[in-house]
């Protein structure tokens, strides 16, 4: 009996859910754990789907060349596919946090959408022996080099700019 006291004015004397690992009609969570629009202690913005480009403002210290430097990453990626990007990169990455930035993001597109020409060249070149999927995969191939000249321009203007840009359908390779 004297143990079925202490139990008893255990749990009267505490007001919250009952001791036993039962939850409560709330299943057990607080207020605290509400679901919000962000995370606890969640640091930035939120993380984007890899369809969706993102851009924001560096905040890092800029040198005079920096946002030229991170423009041409990106523009010469147009001409020389990811060997500028990664000639640029190289050479500055050590030097300027912002062109390290936005050079891995040039190159990590240049090689995805190097590997996306390619496979469509040769799927192009597989089927040949059928012009309907011939044609369907040699305009394919077309539709990626024009997105590729798009989406480099569009994110040359914003580096220049100074914003980081974010390529939308980028595997991202070097992190």
């Amino acid at each position: 009996m004297a143990e079925m006291n202490e139990q008893g004015s255990a749990q009267e004397g505490q007001g919250g859910p009952p001791q036993g690992g039962a939850p409560g009609p709330e299943g057990g969570q607080g207020p605290q754990a509400s679901p919000g629009p962000r995370p606890a202690g969640a640091e930035g913005p939120l993380p984007t789907f890899m369809w969706s480009p993102r851009e924001e403002q560096f905040l890092g210290e800029m040198k005079s060349d920096d946002k030229t430097m991170g423009m041409l990453c990106h523009l010469l990626g147009i001409f020389t596919g990811f060997i500028g990007p990664l000639i640029i990169w190289l050479m500055k990455k050590d030097q300027s946090p912002y062109v390290d930035t936005q050079g891995k993001e040039a190159l990590n597109f240049q090689i995805s959408m190097g590997i996306c020409f390619v496979a469509g060249l040769f799927l192009g070149s597989v089927t040949s022996f059928l012009c309907f999927l011939n044609v369907v995969f040699f305009l394919a191939t077309a539709a990626v080099y024009i997105f590729d000249i798009v989406m480099s321009i569009i994110a040359s203007m914003k580096a220049n700019e100074g914003k980081i840009y974010r390529y939308p359908l980028c595997i991202r390779f070097i992190k």
